[in-house]
């Protein structure tokens, strides 16, 4: 388990040299490893390479900015996640698991 959300960790931290990602997306794909959806979607027998790892991040972010974009922009702007915005997320990425997993 410690190893799984190692990986998780560094997933979510994980960006090309030189590359910026805008504030959202790294809360939320922090969010994501804290709350143990990276565990679930990076599941493998061996550690996936950065790349695939980095594809499987942005696709969850990319369906909580989809699912939830009021929250998204409330975090934008007053770069602070409300309970409201924490709620959000945390079903958006249930849900974007559910589906990857299924």
């Amino acid at each position: 388990m410690q190893r799984a959300r190692a990986r998780s960790w560094f997933a979510a931290l994980h960006q090309d040299f030189g590359a910026v990602r805008p504030f959202t997306d790294v809360i939320t794909a922090l969010f994501a490893a804290s709350e143990g959806f990276l565990d679930k979607l990076l599941a493998s027998p061996t550690p996936l390479p950065a790349a695939e790892a980095a594809v499987k991040v942005a696709a969850a972010v990319a369906h909580v900015r989809a699912s939830c974009p009021a929250e998204v922009a409330e975090l934008d702007a007053t770069m602070d996640i409300s309970a409201k915005c924490r709620a959000a997320i945390k079903a958006a990425l249930t849900e974007h698991v559910a589906a990857t997993m299924a």
